[in-house]
C-alpha cells in the first residue's frame, strides 16, 4: 500500500505488482486488448483497462472551467461497461482537507449504471478551492493499483508555485512508487496526462507523460477549441442563486467577483460556499458564451 507520505518521502511501493506486460501467460492475457475493455477520456485512450482511475485538479486553477472538465469525465465514465471498475480523485490544497478527495470510501468500483451515476452526482457537488497538488491524488491513484491513470491538471504556472517538492523530485518519487521492470522497462501502470487549457511551462505533465505513459499519445493539451463548449446561453436563475444581479451578464458577473476579491479568495482556498458557488457559475457562464 502506497500511502500519502510515499509520495512526499520517495518510500518504495509495497508489493510492487510485476508490469502487466511482462512475459508470461497471466501477463499475456491482461496485455490481450480482446480481453480487457478499453477507456478514453478526453482524446486520450488505452487499451486493456480493466481497472481505471482518473486524477483530476479540483483546485481554485480550473474554477473558470471545471464545467467543461465535468462534461469530458462524463463522457469517459459513461462509456466504461460494467465489467471496468473505477474511481475518481480529485486534488487540491485547502487548509481543513485532505489533499485527495475520492468517491465513497475509496476503493474501485463495478461501472455499473447505477455507479456511474453516484460517482458523477458526487464530483458535480464539488466545487472547484484552493492551491493545485497532485501529490496526494496521484499517491491515491496509485495506492489502488489500476491498470490506467488519467491525469488531468490545469497549468502548473496558475498556482504560482511548484508541485510539493518541485518538477525532478515529483518525477523522481513517481520512478519509485511506479517503478519500470528491469526486464522490460515497462511499468505496472499506465499514466496518460492532459494538460487542460494551457500549456504546462515546466514540461512536467509531459514528462509523466513520457515516463509512465504507452507511447507518443500519452500526452494531450486540451484547449477550448478541442471542447464540444455548449453554446447556449447561460442559466441566469443559477446565475441569481449564486449572488449576482439578474441584470448582469454573465461576463460582468465574473468581473463582480474579481473586483470584490472573491476569486482571489476562491484561489487562495479561503472562500465562502457562498462565493464558491457564484465565481463557480458566473466564470462557467462566462466561458460558455
Amino acid at each position: 500500500r502506497v500511502t500519502s507520505r510515499a509520495l512526499e518521502s520517495g518510500a518504495p511501493r509495497a508489493g510492487s505488482r510485476t508490469p502487466r506486460n511482462a512475459t508470461g501467460a497471466a501477463s499475456a492475457v491482461v496485455r490481450n486488448a480482446g480481453a480487457s475493455p478499453s477507456a478514453s477520456f478526453a482524446g486520450l485512450s488505452a487499451r486493456a483497462a480493466a481497472d481505471v482511475v482518473y486524477v483530476v485538479d479540483a483546485s481554485g486553477a480550473v474554477v473558470t472551467s471545471f464545467s467543461l472538465i465535468l462534461s469530458e469525465l462524463q463522457r469517459s465514465i459513461e462509456r466504461l461497461s460494467p465489467t471496468q471498475r473505477v474511481q475518481v480523485v480529485l486534488f487540491r490544497e485547502r487548509a481543513g482537507e485532505p489533499g485527495a478527495l475520492v468517491f465513497a470510501n475509496g476503493s474501485l468500483v463495478r461501472a455499473t449504471p447505477s455507479t456511474k451515476r453516484a460517482l458523477l452526482e458526487w464530483v458535480e457537488d464539488i466545487r472547484p478551492a484552493g492551491r493545485s497538488n497532485p501529490a496526494e491524488g496521484l499517491t491515491r491513484a496509485l495506492e489502488l493499483e489500476p491498470d490506467l491513470v488519467f491525469f488531468l491538471s490545469s497549468s502548473i504556472e496558475r498556482t504560482n508555485s511548484e508541485w510539493g517538492a518541485g518538477r525532478d523530485a515529483i518525477l523522481t518519487r513517481l520512478d519509485v512508487l511506479n517503478p519500470p521492470s528491469a526486464d522490460t522497462a515497462e511499468r505496472p501502470i499506465v499514466i496518460k496526462t492532459i494538460q487542460f487549457m494551457r500549456d504546462d511551462p515546466s514540461g512536467l505533465m509531459r514528462d509523466i507523460a513520457q515516463r509512465h505513459g504507452d507511447g507518443a499519445s500519452s500526452y494531450r493539451l486540451l484547449t477550448l477549441d478541442d471542447l464540444d463548449a455548449p453554446a447556449s446561453s447561460p442559466d441566469t436563475a443559477l446565475l441569481d442563486a449564486g449572488g449576482a444581479a439578474p441584470d448582469l451578464s454573465p461576463a460582468e458577473a465574473l468581473a463582480a467577483s474579481e473586483a470584490d476579491a472573491s476569486a482571489l479568495r476562491v484561489l487562495a482556498g479561503i472562500a465562502t460556499s457562498a462565493e464558491l458557488d457564484r465565481v463557480a457559475r458566473a466564470s462557467g457562464a462566462a466561458l460558455r458564451q
